[in-house]
């Protein structure tokens, strides 16, 4: 596919044309020149008298002085034309200079396609009143490409992004606009996006092409992507950047449903995105300030109904919105670098707290994988426990698969120094992740934490039950404690029991408070389940800070 110049380019004044009028204007110059001289001997009679002039005074010498004048006249045409070509040479090679600028200027160095500017500029050519064509504009992210870059490094990643834009490239029309915006996104314009079907088969073509197996030398590489679609209607009030915002907010909902899919860009969208800036303008004043507080949720161990410690929930209380779910405002926090601040101020809060808790108990607190990444993580929990006063084993450090499946050497580093330091570690959501069993060799886990999807309904599902019994056995035998998630029937409790589980946690033991249970006069936990039984069912908000919303990524 080629693509189309946004813009017609102005004319350079170091280009042909104006090198053609520079050389012209000297012709032109020199004729003038000779025809002038030539009528004024032919008027005077110039070379005539010159004759005589000559004969008449023949020891002047002057035959010889017009020797050296035809001479000096010859080697300064000579001169002038060396001069001329180099001076052609010389506008060449600046007009090259220059249009090769004007090309950087408008394409991408690494793919050739056009760049983010081109893009633009091609699209704001869409939104002319006098073009009655429907486009439609498709944003286009690929997926697991930073793993690719970690992995083979950026030279790998680079070729990867060729082959990807060329695979692109064929797949659309002469018509249609190709860009690469930076990074691993790219963005087309589409031609007579009228018809759906039409435009679904050729964003999906685009989409299975791109996770098509790639082969660099002897790597392979899989990736897929996400593409989020709008459409530019003729006599169409938005603006570029409005248009491009929309097929980015498609993007985005993509991303959250699971990758690998496209998605048309709605309303909806637009009122979450809308909801999300407000909530991320008042996310730091809310940290700040309290409103972003702890909640505990109990982990029981099943043998005595005793608590040994709570899981850290995190709980927004706003002043207009009421409360607002930890799966909406901790993503928030992970994307705008607030996810640390976050996270200690409540640690901070935990620790506080817990001056007058009973000795013996732990606290649980989810790490996401943005914070595995930041530097002295590790010195600033220790540095908070110093603080109150508190053992490193007060706290237990829960870590999912996915925050540590794409870079597990460095996962490990932080990890072995928490697990040094003699903070607890618990791989969160067993079961779930792509490589557990990898993870449990290269990593200084001491607990399992079983998810709750094979938990909540296992009365049903002899297969569930299978898994359970597999990992409590797999737990046993690598001398791991076991804590299952989402208990909440008493039926539950009583197999899990029997079948050897250790800690249990769900709302058949507690829901997510404020306050802790109530102690006896010896400091020990007092569990009531009689109000708890027929709990309802765990509600997806009731999610642990900061464990993030599952969504499909790379940076």
């Amino acid at each position: 596919m080629t693509q189309e110049d946004p813009e017609p380019r102005r004319e350079s004044r170091l280009g042909p044309s104006y090198l053609t009028r520079w050389i012209a204007w000297d012709v032109w110059a020199v004729l003038i020149a000779c025809v002038l001289t030539i009528l004024a001997g032919i008027r005077f009679d110039i070379v005539e008298k010159f004759y005589i002039f000559t004969r008449d005074h023949d020891d002047w010498e002057l035959d010889e002085f017009a020797l050296v004048f035809v001479t000096l006249s010859v080697g300064g045409l000579l001169l002038s034309l060396r001069r001329y070509l180099q001076v052609r040479a010389e506008f060449r090679r600046r007009a090259e200079a220059e249009s090769h600028l004007e090309y950087l200027a408008t394409n991408d160095s690494l793919t050739g396609l056009a760049n983010r500017r081109a893009f633009m500029k091609r699209l704001g050519a869409c939104l002319d009143p006098a073009d009655t064509t429907d486009y439609a504009v498709v944003m286009i992210d690929l997926d697991r490409f930073k793993p690719v870059n970690d992995l083979y490094g950026h030279d790998i990643g680079d070729r990867l992004l060729q082959q990807v834009s060329e695979r692109m490239q064929a797949q659309l029309k002469p018509q249609d606009f190709l860009a690469r915006l930076g990074g691993d996104e790219f963005a087309a314009i589409l031609s007579d996006a009228s018809g759906d079907e039409e435009l679904d088969r050729v964003v999906t073509r685009l989409l299975r092409t791109i996770a098509e197996r790639i082969e660099i030398g002897r790597i392979v590489c899989n990736i897929d992507a996400s593409a989020g679609i709008a459409f530019v209607h003729p006599q169409t009030n938005l603006s570029v950047s409005q248009i491009l915002k929309q097929a980015d907010m498609a993007l985005y909902s993509a991303k959250e449903r699971g990758r690998g899919r496209h998605v048309y860009f709605d309303e909806e969208m637009n009122e979450k995105a809308t909801l999300r800036l407000a909530l991320e303008a008042d996310l730091g004043e809310a940290i700040r300030t309290g409103q972003v507080q702890p909640h505990y949720q109990p982990l029981i161990r099943f043998s005595d109904n005793a608590v040994e410690g709570y899981e850290i929930l995190a709980r927004w209380d706003h002043p207009d919105m009421g409360m607002v779910p930890p799966d909406r405002f901790i993503p928030i926090a992970e994307d705008s670098g607030l996810i640390n601040e976050l996270t200690f101020t409540l640690f901070r809060k935990v620790c506080e707290e817990a001056q007058t808790w009973p000795k013996g108990l732990f606290v649980s607190l989810n790490i996401s994988p943005v914070q595995l990444r930041t530097e002295n993580i590790v010195e600033d929990l220790l540095a908070i426990l110093a603080e109150f006063g508190l053992p490193a084993g007060f706290l237990e450090v829960e870590i999912t698969e996915n925050a540590v499946i794409h870079d597990v050497e460095e996962a490990a580093i932080v990890l072995n120094r928490m697990a040094e330091a003699g903070i607890r570690l618990a791989l969160d959501d067993f079961g779930t992740g792509y490589s557990s069993l990898h993870h449990l060799r290269q990593l200084p886990f001491s607990k399992l934490k079983i998810d709750k999807s094979f938990i909540i309904g296992m009365e049903d599902s002899p297969e569930s039950r299978k898994i359970i019994r597999s990992v409590l056995s797999l737990s046993n035998s690598l001398g791991l404690s076991c804590t299952a998630e989402g208990v909440e029937t008493e039926s539950t409790a009583e197999w899990l029991k029997e079948a050897g589980c250790g800690l249990g946690q769900g709302y058949y033991f507690g829901r997510p408070s404020r306050q802790l249970l109530s102690f006896d006069a010896d400091g020990a936990p007092l569990l009531d389940l009689s109000d708890v039984k027929n709990a309802p069912a765990q509600d997806e908000a009731d999610t642990a800070l900061p464990k993030p919303k599952r969504r499909a990524s790379n940076e």
